[in-house]
């Protein structure tokens, strides 16, 4: 017997202060609501492709696996179950910059190669991230070289704490790319204070429509919230397995 609907499991944002609804995504991108649901299922089930059978949604099919791992990479491999949520914001709900807290700044800079990556380790050793560390050098110069591309770093007592990424390469759109704090930087509030610097920074241009980000499970356990009490608004999710090094930071 065919489901009565198959396609991605969904949770529908209604706000940062609302339940979640959840919702199946058909291949053709319709969607079909089904309201509140058991967070217990929502968990589970959220970015798998899923059938619904007479009330009953079961998972469908295997996730997909990713390996960003450089084959370099030293330590033992394991998998981890991520879920990838992608955030946007249009302008409407951007909201005014706060204050920074005592002693921290944030500005854009041109960013050589070698500082570039310390931001990317500090802030993203703990949270896995190994993208920008599989470019050459070449094709990281390139990258920053590029107008359309903005490195904001905050700083606390003139040491740096965090660096925002801005990817203007659409044309009305902007992708935060990459945002973070160092370990040590977070619990004090200055998340709060950069996001909003960041997302001020990104509707500075006037013709922008768009801002968007990602973020997913194997980052700080405030990131969603954050970007959603600061005006973003959760459209997709995307549910697959990881390979990181088990000891538990990258190199």
């Amino acid at each position: 017997m065919s489901p009565d609907h198959q396609g991605r499991y969904e949770a529908r944002d209604r706000g940062v202060d609302q339940p979640w609804h959840a919702a199946i995504v058909g291949d053709d991108g319709a969607w079909h609501e089904l309201g509140p649901r058991p967070d217990e299922e929502r968990q589970a089930l959220v970015g798998r492709r899923v059938a619904l059978r007479d009330g009953a949604i079961t998972p469908v099919g295997a996730l997909r696996r990713l390996d960003p791992l450089p084959l370099e990479a030293r330590g033992p491999r394991t998998e981890v179950e991520v879920v990838q949520v992608s955030l946007e914001m249009a302008r409407a709900q951007a909201p005014a910059p706060p204050p920074p807290p005592p002693g921290a700044a944030a500005a854009a800079v041109h960013a050589s190669v070698r500082f570039y990556r310390y931001l990317y380790d500090a802030v993203g050793a703990p949270h896995h991230w190994w993208d920008r560390k599989r470019w050459s050098d070449d094709r990281l110069e390139a990258w920053l070289a590029d107008p359309r591309i903005e490195i904001h770093v905050a700083t606390e007592h003139g040491t740096p704490v965090g660096y925002a990424e801005l990817d203007r390469r659409e044309p009305a759109s902007c992708e935060l790319v990459y945002f973070g704090l160092m370990p040590e930087a977070t619990g004090r509030g200055l998340g709060r204070w950069f996001l909003g610097h960041a997302i001020a920074a990104a509707w500075a241009d006037p013709a922008l429509a768009r801002l968007w980000v990602h973020t997913c499970s194997l980052d700080g356990p405030a990131a969603l919230h954050t970007y959603r009490r600061l005006g973003f608004v959760a459209y997709r999710h995307d549910r697959f397995y990881q390979a990181i090094i088990a000891a538990g930071t990258a190199p």
